[in-house]
């Protein structure tokens, strides 16, 4: 039993490889160097779309003129080739990244991890347990060390230059002729320096057990991505952080979801952040048309990783405690379709620290 390959299907390959093949036995699916036991039990295990998911890649980087032969000299070329195709401002939001950008950044990684892997050597390996295993699946080396082709498209899309695929190669003792190209960006310096671009809605339909407490929030690829390196960002913060990120508001055409429709819409979300504060801390203040969230390092974490599931398309999770919490939305978008087309809503900055 043989799945075509599409870009519908390949954001859902560990679901559908759980639903048909969980032990292993269609060797259809098995890639055609692997003679792993694909059990249960198995640490490890292969999946044909990581190949063949690069293999799509590389047909579609060949009808841009990009010689994509998985060759090392072959990551310069998709350097420059995201350098062009990206937008500073919006990633994904430009040619080629503008459709599906949830497969072709894990097609990205793919082929990145395929160049890498048939250079150095190592295995494809996840655990299969993990609903976010689109992005934590890794390439393990003899040496017992591994790298994260699908985490270092994040980093790309957020950091732009300063996180190429060639400079990847080079960090895992690689040596890839690194062609000169656009000049490298700094990394965010400031919660102020970190803009949150893309649609983001945010909106408040209260549950009758819950009482006010239940909010909504949705995003856009290009938000999850830039929302993504926002919250790494803050991770590595050792003091406290305070952002206002602007959402689109009812007066915008916002379309909330059909069971939510009744949602009254908040024009503003803070998200304040301290590392020093207990790791579970949670709170959520409505005040003048802005929801703030305080938050500590446990509940930044899990914020991000529901970001993550969103954009991957998975079920929408719910963040928070029992007394309040947030559930979260893929692809907030507006009533008229060319309204993808304009410019986003800018943030309004608040001042951090």
């Amino acid at each position: 039993m043989k799945q075509p390959n599409n870009p519908a299907y390949a954001m859902n390959h560990i679901d559908w490889d759980r639903k048909h093949n969980p032990s292993g036995d269609d060797e259809e699916l098995l890639e055609d160097d692997s003679s792993r036991d694909n059990t249960e039990t198995a640490e490890t295990y292969s999946h044909p779309d990581v190949s063949t998911s690069a293999e799509w890649l590389a047909e579609a980087l060949k009808s841009h003129q990009i010689e994509a032969d998985f060759s090392l000299e072959s990551l310069a070329a998709l350097d420059r080739f995201l350098a062009a195709s990206i937008s500073a401002q919006l990633p994904g939001s430009r040619d080629f990244l503008s459709d599906d950008l949830s497969f072709r950044a894990f097609a990205i990684g793919a082929y990145v991890g395929e160049v890498i892997r048939r250079e150095k050597g190592g295995e494809w390996t996840s655990d299969s347990s993990d609903p976010l295993v689109e992005i934590n699946i890794a390439l393990a080396f003899e040496d017992g060390s591994e790298c994260f082709p699908m985490k270092r498209v994040f980093e790309r899309l957020n950091n732009g230059p300063a996180s190429s695929f060639t400079s990847f190669a080079v960090e895992l003792g690689l040596t890839p002729p690194i062609a000169p190209g656009e000049p490298v960006e700094s990394t965010p310096k400031s919660p102020e320096d970190f803009n949150v671009r893309g649609f983001v809605m945010l909106w408040n339909n209260p549950s009758p057990g819950l009482g006010e407490a239940e909010f909504h929030f949705a995003a856009d690829t290009t938000a999850c991505v830039n929302l993504l390196g926002y919250f790494t960002f803050l991770e590595s913060r050792t003091i406290p952080s305070l952002k206002s990120i602007s959402a689109l508001t009812a007066e915008e055409g916002v379309v909330l979801p059909e069971s939510h429709a009744d949602g009254t819409t908040r024009a503003q979300m803070g998200i304040f952040y301290d590392p020093d504060m207990s790791p579970d801390y949670w709170r959520l203040v409505d005040d003048n048309n802005q929801l703030y969230i305080e938050m500590g390092r446990s509940r930044l974490l899990e914020f991000k990783n529901a970001v993550t599931t969103i954009f991957l398309g998975h079920d929408t999770p719910l963040i928070g405690g029992p007394d309040q919490l947030i559930q979260l939305w893929p692809k907030a978008k507006t009533e008229d379709p060319e309204d993808d087309e304009s410019e986003p809503a800018q943030d309004s900055e608040t001042p951090a620290e």
